[in-house]
């Protein structure tokens, strides 16, 4: 897990960004996922997007964290870029493993400070 921070207009997003397609170019990554969080925490919103590139397809509400926490570990590796965070963010919640169990899933996370 690595954190850009910094004031806005800085280039946090460009460089994360520029990091994404460095990643695809030289297949680091099986997936490489670019979510932007904004000021106002959606979390449905952010499951949903990370779910449709990575192919995860929920039956009901309840099960859309635990889905996701599956896809990490299916033996992909996964670059999630998660950018423009503005507050505290559980990414137990969203369905993101944060400890050892992040199975090949790789975090990057942009911040105004």
């Amino acid at each position: 897990m690595i954190g850009v921070y910094g004031m806005g207009g800085l280039g946090k997003t460009t460089l994360v960004q520029e990091v994404g397609r460095k990643a695809e170019k030289d297949s680091l990554f099986n997936d490489i996922v670019f979510v932007e969080v904004t000021e106002t925490l959606d979390v449905k919103k952010v499951q949903t997007e990370i779910a449709d590139k990575l192919g995860v397809e929920f039956n009901n509400e309840s099960e859309r964290a635990s889905r996701l926490y599956e896809r990490w570990n299916s033996g992909k590796k996964i670059l999630l870029i998660l950018d423009n965070i503005w507050e505290d963010l559980d990414l137990k919640t969203i369905g993101i493993p944060s400890k050892m169990d992040h199975g090949g899933c790789k975090l990057l996370l942009t911040t105004y400070c």
